[in-house]
């Protein structure tokens, strides 16, 4: 059981991505949208947006999720890559990389699935 996530390296979330062995996946229902969306748009090189975003961290093993989700998938890190825009087979794809910033790839093992 695994899952993959894929992060900008020059989002403020992927050095935690690349510092530890974990991550979660947080699964929400649709009622945070407003919370959501400012964790989006806001970085947190700039502020501390987990506090004014309102919602909640709870540690979770050796990592943290939000208390909101619905699901919350607890992985251990096994793979990263980056892509790697030759092996894009639609080629028209780089034009959402203008900053040639592709993504990291990172693969976890699923360890543990939590239901609120």
């Amino acid at each position: 059981n695994i899952c993959s996530v894929y992060v900008r390296p020059t989002r403020y979330t992927n050095k935690y991505m690349d510092n530890n062995d974990y991550f979660t996946v947080s699964f929400f229902k649709g009622n945070n949208r407003k919370e959501l969306a400012y964790l989006g748009r806001v970085s947190g090189r700039d502020e501390n947006k987990i506090e004014k975003s309102g919602l909640n961290v709870i540690e979770l093993g050796e990592s943290v999720a939000f208390k909101e989700a619905s699901y919350i998938l607890v992985c251990k890190k096994i793979y990263k890559d980056n892509i790697d825009k030759n092996n894009f087979i639609d080629h028209s794809i780089d034009n959402e990389y203008p900053l040639h910033d592709y993504h990291d790839v990172y693969i976890g093992e699923i360890i543990a699935v939590y239901e609120n």
